[in-house]
C-alpha cells in the first residue's frame, strides 16, 4: 500500500514494469491511498492516514513498513526474510508512507520496518525502490541470476 499516487511518469512506469516481472513469481496488488491535505497538522496528517491504512489490513498479513529509522538489510537477508515470511503461509503487505512518512500506529502494527537507506527518499522513489528489492528477492530465493 502506498499513500499518495505515482505522478510522476517516468517512476510509474518504471514501477510497473517491475510488477509485471515481480507476477512471473507471485500476485502483487498495489494500492494506492490518497494523501491527507497537507494543511493538517503533521500528527493528524499521519493519524488519518493510518486510520485508512489499517481498514485494508487484516490480522493475518505480514507487514512490512518502510521507515527512515527501520532496519536496514542486504539484499540477500531481505530474500531470506521473504523467503521465511512465504513459508510460513503469510500473506505479505508493504506499506509505503507519504510526505510525512507513516504514524505511530502503522509503525507499532508492523511486523517489520524496514529502512531502504539512511538517506531520506519520496515516497515514488522508495515505492521503485522497494519493488526493485522485492523482485530482486525472488529472483535469488530461484536461484536464478540478478545482477544486470
Amino acid at each position: 500500500m502506498i499513500v499518495g499516487g505515482l505522478k510522476n511518469g517516468d517512476i510509474k512506469a518504471c514501477c510497473e514494469r517491475y510488477v509485471k516481472w515481480l507476477e512471473r513469481y507471485v500476485k502483487v496488488e498495489i494500492r494506492y491511498l490518497k494523501a491527507e491535505n497537507r494543511n493538517l497538522p503533521v500528527e493528524r496528517i499521519l493519524c488519518k492516514e493510518a486510520e485508512r491504512l489499517i481498514k485494508y489490513l487484516r490480522d493475518d498479513d505480514f507487514i512490512i513498513s518502510l521507515d527512515r529509522k527501520g532496519r536496514m538489510m542486504d539484499s540477500e537477508s531481505f530474500s531470506e526474510l521473504l523467503s521465511k515470511i512465504m513459508n510460513e503461509g503469510k500473506n505479505l503487505v508493504f506499506i509505503v508512507g507519504g510526505v510525512h512518512g507513516l504514524g505511530g500506529e502503522i509503525l507499532k502494527r508492523s511486523n517489520f520496518v524496514l529502512s531502504l537507506s539512511k538517506m531520506t527518499f519520496t515516497h515514488e522513489i522508495a515505492t521503485f525502490l522497494i519493488l526493485e528489492q522485492i523482485y530482486r528477492a525472488f529472483k535469488i530465493i530461484r536461484g536464478e541470476r540478478y545482477h544486470y
